[in-house]
């Protein structure tokens, strides 16, 4: 693995900071951000649990919060982050109508360490583009509220296509699927790394 740099450290510590604002150290590597009812709509997530550099950083209500760190405290990190840790989360949150998603990777690079994979010819498309021409039911990992979409087409139907979303803070999240009716290699990543080098 590559060694993190200070300048992608930073980003991701302000990424951190972007989703979690007013980080408060309650504990020996544990953060916490809280919320209430008042201003819950600001927040991207009723709840969200990020581990990084070996310290944790959580979102969330305070409804949630004291149940969330006996939780916490008690459970090693690979549990918290696996289909056991969402269980036991969602038995907090249930009470307060809302579940887990997840666990899920956030994936950071830097332009220089970003891998351009051409295995195909990619178009680019715009938002409104993208709204006209990509089915939804089929590519559910993208995003219809795009600012791009890349994609690749046979026979002028799409078969692979990849999304940005601006998701505020200077960063953008990349959803990509393939069509699994077309048994074609190197389509996912194709699109996804055109995605990439057009974000940076």
């Amino acid at each position: 693995m590559l060694e993190i740099s200070k300048q992608l450290d930073k980003t991701i510590n302000n990424w951190i900071n972007h989703h979690a604002p007013n980080l408060e150290n309650i504990e020996s590597g544990i953060y916490i951000s809280e919320f209430d009812d008042s201003n819950s709509d600001k927040r991207a997530s009723k709840i969200w649990i990020f581990e990084y550099n070996n310290s944790l950083y959580l979102s969330l209500n305070k409804n949630v919060k004291e149940d969330l760190l006996k939780l916490i405290k008690k459970t090693p990190r690979d549990f918290l982050f696996s289909d056991y840790g969402k269980y036991e989360i969602s038995k907090i949150t249930h009470d307060y109508g809302y579940y887990v998603w997840g666990p899920t990777w956030e994936l950071f690079a830097e332009e220089k360490d970003w891998i351009d994979i051409n295995l195909h010819e990619v178009e680019i498309l715009s938002g409104d583009e993208i709204k006209d021409q990509l089915d939804f039911k089929t590519f559910w990992h993208n995003y219809v509220d795009c600012i791009k979409g890349f994609v690749i087409k046979k026979n002028n139907k799409i078969i692979a296509a990849a999304t940005l979303l601006d998701i505020g803070g200077g960063f953008v999240e990349i959803g990509v699927d393939s069509d699994q009716s077309v048994s074609i290699a190197g389509l996912g990543s194709t699109v996804y790394s055109a995605a990439g080098r057009w974000a940076f």
